[in-house]
């Protein structure tokens, strides 16, 4: 008999996130996705305004900001709703629909930046100085500034947010591809018991004591990943294309410079994080010498990266991660901890366990417009 992940009709609620916060049933968030089809043209009536008055940029940036949260939730059940089953259609074609009209909400806002960068930036700050409402968005009003060189046109810029869907289809068959369509043999330990391999098993198999399944684990997987190896590549370069279109079309000279703008960090910032890694590789060469002498190998393999170098295994409760996530999160004060606990448990704010199809990697979502999600 082999060891498989449970359907998630199997799992309790409670150690499962509860969407409802969102939207209690799919039929609200129907409601909620047809009303925002209509309200995306609120933020049109300003277009050409922006310079008008004071009072004009506030309601603007208002607007703007509630329709953001809308989109963002209609987003945020689809995504997580679909990834709890990726080989569902209803769920997967769900996500599509959303995901349209989220290119819908880009294009329609996407004469904002260059709109503000047609005012002079002593016309902005004197406008930001006579409406306080508008000292709220003075960081992002700098930061458009900063971006004036990279940001094109309206007409440029609404087909640019209108290509952002289809050029994110590598990326989206990626993750359909990885989650829910590759099928990886068993793998087996040194007993013969054979073991489930999947997105949310390999970790916990790789970080088994026993090198019999570790190996036999790691073998599977990637040999799950070498019969697609040709459609992986395929998905690769569409990506780098994508990457490079936004890079040309915003006038960056490379993808990667374009990558580190987003978050004001300059290219040679991360050249010298290279050169840093590179001239200290001795080190990290040595951490493996040693990592596989405690390990009694002759040779380190791939399964060995994450062997465990203990004896004893140390299982710890999802209770006692909560509690320990919970005392370091205590000099943020009581109330802060006790909105924490609250949510890790009752709030059903973390998906605990991995579920046959459901995605890989770890999720970390939330913002002002919902709950955090885990």
């Amino acid at each position: 008999m082999t060891l498989t992940l449970p359907h998630r009709a199997d799992v309790a609620p409670e150690y499962t996130w509860s969407l409802t916060d969102l939207y209690a049933t799919p039929t609200d968030w129907e409601t909620a996705y047809t009303a925002m089809q209509h309200d995306i043209q609120q933020i049109e009536p300003f277009r050409g305004r922006l310079g008008e008055s004071p009072a004009v940029l506030l309601n603007m940036f208002q607007t703007w900001e509630r329709l953001g949260m809308l989109m963002y939730r209609l987003v945020i059940y689809a995504r997580l709703d679909s990834d709890t089953d990726t080989t569902n259609q209803t769920r997967t074609e769900r996500l599509n629909r959303v995901l349209g009209l989220a290119t819908r909400y880009f294009a329609a806002t996407s004469f904002i930046e260059p709109e503000l960068l047609e005012l002079e930036p002593a016309t902005l700050t004197s406008m930001v100085a006579a409406a306080p409402g508008l000292q709220t968005y003075a960081h992002f009003l700098d930061d458009v500034q900063r971006r004036r060189e990279h940001v094109r046109s309206a007409e440029i810029e609404a087909i640019v947010a209108q290509a952002g869907q289809p050029l994110g289809t590598p990326w989206n068959a990626y993750q359909v591809l990885t989650d829910g369509e590759i099928i990886f043999r068993p793998a087996h330990d040194s007993s013969g018991q054979a073991h489930e391999v999947a997105q949310g098993t390999i970790d916990a198999l790789l970080l088994d004591a026993d090198r019999t399944l570790r190996k036999s684990a790691w073998e599977a997987y990637a040999d799950g990943f070498l019969q697609v190896k040709n459609t992986q590549a395929a998905l690769l370069a569409g990506n780098v294309q994508s990457n490079i279109f936004y890079a040309r079309v915003h006038n960056f000279a490379t993808a990667r410079q374009a990558a580190l703008f987003a978050n004001n960090i300059p290219v040679a910032v991360f050249d010298n994080l290279i050169d840093a890694c590179n001239r200290h590789l001795p080190i990290w060469h040595r951490y493996w010498h040693i990592r596989r002498r405690a390990l009694g190998l002759e040779k380190l393999e791939v399964c060995d990266i994450f062997a465990p170098l203990a004896s004893a295994e140390t299982p710890v409760p999802y209770q006692q991660a909560v509690d320990w996530i919970c005392a370091g999160l205590q000099p943020l004060g009581d109330a802060y901890v006790q909105v924490s606990r609250a949510g890790m448990t009752s709030g059903r704010w973390v998906d605990i366990y991995p579920t046959g199809a459901s995605a890989t990697g770890p999720t970390r979502m939330g913002r002002m417009a919902c709950i955090p999600i885990f």
